[in-house]
């Protein structure tokens, strides 16, 4: 997805997106390894958008495309 976003960045604009550092997504991984240097306990939210929403992962593996986002919402509380 990072690929695709940086290519479609640089066609529309002319210029690198990652000509300044960033994290560009937040990961499961990244947030796991947040949940132990902070301290904190995440709590995941995953709003609901219907069925043609949720079938979008099934669409893009017919495809064979790249798993589509996923929009959740997260509150964390500090642990202790």
């Amino acid at each position: 997805m990072i690929s695709e976003r940086h290519a479609a960045f640089l066609r529309k604009f002319g210029t690198a997106s990652d000509s300044i550092p960033s994290l560009e997504f937040l990961t499961d991984e990244r947030l796991r390894l947040l949940e132990e240097r902070l301290s904190i306990q995440w709590t995941i939210h995953t709003p609901k958008y219907g069925l043609k929403w949720a079938l979008r992962p099934f669409h893009a593996r017919l495809r064979h495309k790249r798993e589509p986002s996923r929009f959740r919402i997260y509150t964390a509380k500090k642990n202790g």
